[in-house]
C-alpha cells in the first residue's frame, strides 16, 4: 500500500490525515487509473495507525461499553474530523437509546415519588413530565391518573372525617374511617378520627356522671366521677379532631368547687362541734381534695383560733375552780390580751365575776 499511495498523488504528509468519509474506498481518478476500489478492509489497512482509525476505535469501544460520557465524547471528536461512517452511525444510535432509557428511568422515579407523596401538585408536575416527554400513551400515565383518582378520594374521606369528627357524630364518624381505610388514608389521618372517636364514647358519659355528683352534693360520689373525669382526660382538651364541648369543662369545674366546698364545710361544721381531732381530719381531707392554698390559709387560721379558745376557756375555767385571786387575774389578763380573738366572753365574764366576789 505505501507504493500505491506514492503512486497515487498521496504525499507522505498526508498519509495520517483523515479523509472526508471513512466508510467510502479511494477513487480510481485520484489514483490515475481505470482499476476498482479497495474493498473497505483495505481502507481501514490503509487508514491503520491514522487519526480516523483511532476515532472509529473509540467509537467502537463506547458502544460495547454503553458509556454515555464515552460516547458523547467520541461523537464529538468524530464531528469534528468530518468521519461519517458505520461505528458513528452505530454511537448515535446507542447514545440516543441509552439517553432514552436514562430519561425513562428518571421519569418513573419521578413517578413512583409524585405517588407515594400523595400530593395533588407533584402528581400533576409528574403528568406533564411523561406526557411531554415520552407521550400520553405511556404506562406511566395511566399510573398516575389512577394515583389521582385515589388521591381524590382520600381527600374525600379525609375531609368526612373531619366533619364527623365536627358533629360530635359517633355513628357517622365510624362509617367515615371504614371509607377512609378502602380508600388507604393517611395513617396519621386515621388514628386521628380513632381517637376521636374513643373520647366521644368516653366523654359524654363522664360528664353526665360529674353532673349527677355535683347535683347529689356527695363526697364519695364526686371523688369517684372527678377521678375517673382524670383518667378519661375531661380536665384537658379533647383530641384536635373533635369539636370541643365546653359542658364538659363546666361540669369538671363544677365538681371541683362542689367537692372543695364539701370538704371546707366538713372542716368548719367539726370545728363547731368541738372536735380538734375531727378538724385535723377534716383539714387533711380537705388537702386532698384540691382547696386552694389561700382556702387552706383560712382554714389554719380558723384551727389555730379554735385551739387558742379552748386554751383560754380551760384555763378560765381552771382558774374559778381554783378559786384564788391570783389564778383568777392571771387567766384573765390571758384572755384580754392584745391580738387575743377568741370567743370567750361567756368564761371571762363568769371569771370576772368570780374574781369580784373574791375582792368583796
Amino acid at each position: 500500500l505505501p507504493e500505491q499511495a506514492e503512486g497515487s498523488g498521496f504525499g507522505q504528509k498526508d498519509r495520517g490525515a483523515p479523509p472526508s468519509r471513512c466508510s467510502s474506498s479511494v477513487s480510481s481518478s485520484s489514483a490515475g487509473s481505470s482499476e476498482p476500489a479497495e474493498p473497505e478492509e483495505k481502507l481501514e489497512a490503509w487508514e491503520e495507525g491514522g487519526v480516523a482509525e483511532a476515532c472509529r476505535k473509540k467509537l467502537s469501544d463506547a458502544v460495547m461499553g454503553s458509556d454515555v460520557a464515552a460516547l458523547q465524547a467520541a461523537l464529538a471528536e468524530a464531528q469534528r474530523l468530518g468521519l461519517h461512517c458505520r461505528e458513528a452511525r452505530r454511537a448515535r444510535d446507542a447514545l440516543l437509546a441509552l439517553e432514552a432509557s436514562s430519561f425513562e428511568r428518571r421519569t418513573s422515579l419521578v413517578v413512583d415519588e409524585a405517588i407515594e407523596s400523595d400530593d395533588w401538585w407533584k402528581l400533576q408536575a409528574a403528568m406533564q413530565l411523561v406526557v411531554g416527554g415520552l407521550g400520553a400513551d405511556s404506562d406511566h400515565v395511566g399510573r398516575l391518573k389512577e394515583a389521582m383518582r385515589m388521591q381524590k378520594k382520600r381527600q374525600e374521606a379525609v375531609r368526612e372525617l373531619r366533619k364527623a369528627a365536627e358533629a360530635r357524630d359517633g355513628a357517622r364518624l365510624r362509617q367515615a374511617i371504614e371509607a377512609a381505610l378502602l380508600a388507604h388514608a393517611k395513617e396519621a389521618d386515621v388514628k386521628r378520627a380513632r381517637d376521636a372517636l374513643r373520647a366521644l364514647d368516653v366523654r359524654p358519659a363522664l360528664r353526665d356522671d360529674l353532673q349527677r355528683a355535683a347535683a347529689g352534693r356527695d363526697a364519695g360520689a364526686l371523688k369517684a366521677a372527678l377521678e375517673a373525669a382524670r383518667k378519661g382526660g375531661l380536665h384537658e382538651r379533647g383530641p384536635d379532631l373533635l369539636r370541643e364541648d365546653p359542658e364538659e369543662r363546666r361540669a369538671f369545674e363544677k365538681a371541683e368547687r362542689a367537692l372543695k366546698d364539701i370538704a371546707a364545710g366538713a372542716f368548719r361544721e367539726r370545728l363547731r362541734a368541738g372536735d380538734e381531732k375531727g378538724a385535723e381530719r377534716a383539714m387533711d381531707e380537705a388537702k386532698a381534695s384540691g382547696v386552694d392554698a389561700s382556702e387552706l390559709a383560712t382554714l389554719a387560721e380558723e384551727l389555730s383560733a379554735f385551739r387558742e379558745r379552748v386554751r383560754l376557756v380551760k384555763r378560765l375555767r381552771e382558774a374559778m375552780e381554783a378559786g384564788t385571786k391570783e389564778a383568777l387575774s392571771a387567766a384573765i389578763e390571758d384572755a384580754e390580751a392584745p391580738g387575743v380573738d377568741c370567743d370567750v366572753a361567756a368564761e371571762l365574764g363568769a371569771a370576772r365575776a368570780a374574781l369580784q366576789a373574791l375582792e368583796q
